[in-house]
């Protein structure tokens, strides 16, 4: 490995485990008492559709959106709207959704069989993972650096940026990533010479 792709490599694990705690960290407020905060339990009386919740996450605009059984479902703080599935251009199961707010405000979904989708002007644009795309199902995906969302496909990292898919020049020879967020790899090249 050479100096530069080292140099690379320790900068890209070093970006990603502050990708990983950034969210986690900005969320409390250590000065406000526990008294301040409050709990709220979603269920079918107040219109949530489900019980269980695979991600949540908070969009630009400031609903919340969750993940579920059931599909996808934006909360405005008042009430629960579950998302028309037709919103997600796919014919598979929408079980496993997760979700990520890029830097740039998008709401991005991501499905346990690959599909990745970003909300655009209220509607959801197919990124990638479909049959015929030439990135392939998606087996990762976070936050990037410099307002770009990484995604995982095969053995290589893509970085999309400006309405495209572009591959970077890191490769690997193993890698793995959890749904909650993290990944570890193991470099098989990052482009140096």
């Amino acid at each position: 490995m050479t100096n530069s792709c080292s140099y690379t490599a320790r900068r890209l694990v070093l970006a990603l485990g502050a990708l990983v705690c950034a969210p986690i960290c900005r969320a409390v407020d250590v000065d406000l008492s526990v008294a301040r905060y409050q709990l709220d339990h979603w269920h079918g009386r107040n219109g949530f559709p489900e019980e269980s919740i695979f991600a949540i996450t908070q969009s630009a605009d400031g609903y919340l959106w969750v993940a579920t059984p059931a599909g996808l479902v934006r909360y405005n703080g008042i009430e629960f709207t579950l998302l028309d599935r037709s919103m997600l251009t796919t014919d598979l199961p929408l079980r496993d959704l997760r979700l990520t707010t890029a830097a740039d405000g998008a709401l991005w979904v991501w499905n346990f069989h690959g599909q990745v989708w970003r909300q655009e002007g209220g509607r959801f644009v197919s990124v990638a993972g479909n049959k015929g795309d030439a990135l392939g199902p998606v087996t990762w995906m976070g936050q990037g650096p410099e307002r770009s969302v990484m995604l995982v496909s095969g053995e290589r990292l893509y970085l999309w940026r400006d309405g495209s898919v572009v591959p970077t020049k890191v490769s690997f020879a193993a890698w793995g990533g959890g749904w909650w967020g993290c990944i570890w790899t193991g470099l098989r090249s990052c482009g140096g010479g």
